[in-house]
C-alpha cells in the first residue's frame, strides 16, 4: 500500500527540494483513512496523519491514538515519536501542522503522568475563518507550526527545515 498522496506530495514539492529525506516509512493499516503513517527524518521519528474535513464544523479532524493491549490511548510524552505532523488539504490550500510533542504536550493532546490527552483533534489553519472563540484560540497557537505549501511548485522550506531542527 502506498503513502497517502498528501504524504507523497509534501515529499516531492517541500521535503526533498529543502534536502529532507523521509526514510523507514511504515504505514499504519490500522487508520489508513487518516494517511497513518511513521517516518524518520534526520533520526527524529515522526507519526504522520491528515486531517479530514467534516461535514458539520469548520477545520480538519485528525485521531492520534495508538492502539496499547487492544485499547486505544493518546499518544504520551515517552513515546518514542519526536514529531506530531497533520497534512492539511483542500480546495483553498495545502500545508502541514508540525508539532514537536512537547508542544502538544503543552496543549493536553498528548498524555504525561496522570493527566490523560486526547485520541482526536481539530485543526484550523491560517485560511479557515470565522471561528468560534474557543476555535479560534486552539487556531493561535496551531498556525505557530504551520506551513503552507505551493502545490504547483517544488521549493525549498527554510521554515521546514527549522521545523525539524529547533527541538
Amino acid at each position: 500500500m502506498p503513502p497517502h498522496p498528501d504524504f507523497s506530495l509534501a515529499t516531492q514539492i517541500a521535503y526533498i527540494p529543502s534536502g529532507l529525506y523521509p526514510s523507514l516509512i511504515k504505514i499504519e493499516e490500522e487508520s489508513v483513512e487518516y494517511g497513518a503513517l511513521t517516518f524518520t527524518l534526520d533520526n527524529k521519528l515522526i507519526t504522520f496523519r491528515t486531517g479530514k474535513i467534516t461535514p458539520t464544523k469548520p477545520g480538519f479532524f485528525v485521531t492520534l491514538w495508538q492502539r496499547v493491549n487492544g485499547l486505544t490511548k493518546p499518544h504520551h510524552i515517552t513515546d518514542s515519536s519526536d514529531f506530531f505532523v497533520i497534512s492539511v488539504h483542500d480546495d483553498i490550500g495545502f500545508g502541514q501542522f508540525i508539532f514537536h510533542k512537547s508542544v502538544l504536550l503543552q496543549h493536553s493532546v498528548i498524555s504525561s503522568g496522570s493527566k490523560e490527552g486526547k485520541r482526536g483533534i481539530r485543526l484550523y489553519p491560517p485560511w479557515i475563518q470565522n471561528l468560534n472563540k474557543q476555535a479560534k484560540r486552539s487556531q493561535d497557537w496551531q498556525c505557530k507550526h504551520f506551513i503552507k505549501f505551493d502545490c504547483n511548485i517544488s521549493v525549498k522550506y527554510r521554515t521546514l527545515i527549522n521545523a525539524f531542527k529547533n527541538h
